[in-house]
């Protein structure tokens, strides 16, 4: 049987230090669906350093 999968592109901005970001990202991955990590662009602000900003972007595939 053919199965359908429809892909939900989530965008979020999270600020934490970079091993929070990475541990947080590795959770994500092993989610019981089938999520893709499609880019992390990273931000240093001085000021808030070690916290780093961090926009993430998701493809997140499901069954409709």
């Amino acid at each position: 049987n053919a199965m359908t999968y429809r892909k939900a592109e989530l965008r979020f901005r999270f600020y934490a230090t970079y091993q929070e970001l990475g541990e947080y990202l590795g959770e994500i991955e092993s989610m019981d669906q089938l999520v893709v990590v499609r880019s992390v662009s990273l931000q240093y602000n001085g000021t808030t350093y070690p916290e780093l900003a961090a926009d993430v972007t998701i493809w997140l595939y499901g069954t409709p």
